[in-house]
C-alpha cells in the first residue's frame, strides 16, 4: 500500500473513531437528545422500596404515585402529579433524586412544607441539558422519588422513575 492511500485510510478511520466516541454518551443513555421531545415520566412508591435508610415507625401503608411529563426544549419543562396516603404524619418534602457523571446526587424539589396528596407542580429547568440529564437516568432507571415525613426525613415512600416518549 503506498503512503498516501495509508494516511488516508488512518485518518478516515480516525474519523470514523471520534464520530463514533462522540455519539456514544447519547446511544448508552438511551439518549433523550432531540430538542422539542417529550417523555412521559411516572413512579409507584412503597415504604418497602425505601431501605436505606430504614424508616421509622409503622409504615407499611405508606404508598403514592407521581406521575408527569417532560418536555425537552430550549426552556425545558416538566409538569408532576403527586398523590399519595398512609404516611405516618405530614408529608414534609418530595424530591426527585439521581446521580450525576461526577458522583454527585441531583435532586428536583417537588414540594417542601406546603406537600399535598394530589399536588400539582411544574419545574422549569434552567438549561435544556439538565433536563436531558434526568430523562437520562430516569430511562437508565436510575433516579427515584421519596416522600419525607418529619418523623422519616430521610423518606418514608420510595418508587424508582420510569420513561416512555409521548
Amino acid at each position: 500500500m503506498n503512503g498516501k492511500r495509508f494516511v488516508g485510510l488512518a485518518l478516515l478511520t480516525a474519523m470514523l473513531a471520534l464520530t463514533a466516541m462522540l455519539a456514544l454518551p447519547a446511544i448508552a443513555t438511551g439518549g433523550p437528545s432531540a430538542t422539542g421531545s417529550a417523555y412521559k415520566v411516572s413512579a409507584r412508591l412503597t415504604s418497602k422500596d425505601m431501605t436505606k435508610p430504614a424508616p421509622h415507625g409503622n409504615v407499611t401503608n405508606a404508598r403514592g404515585s407521581l406521575g408527569g411529563t417532560v418536555t425537552i426544549a430550549k426552556r425545558s419543562t416538566a409538569k408532576w402529579t403527586l398523590t399519595y396516603s398512609g404516611t405516618t404524619g405530614k408529608v414534609t418534602a418530595a424530591r426527585i433524586r439521581y446521580e450525576r457523571a461526577d458522583g454527585l446526587t441531583e435532586q428536583v424539589l417537588l414540594c417542601s412544607t406546603t406537600c399535598r396528596s394530589g399536588l400539582q407542580v411544574q419545574t422549569t429547568f434552567r438549561s435544556r441539558v439538565l433536563a436531558q440529564r434526568l430523562v437520562a437516568q430516569v430511562l437508565a432507571k436510575q433516579a427515584d422519588v421519596v416522600i419525607s415525613t418529619k418523623r422519616n426525613s430521610a423518606g418514608e415512600a420510595r418508587g424508582v422513575l420510569s420513561a416512555r416518549q409521548a
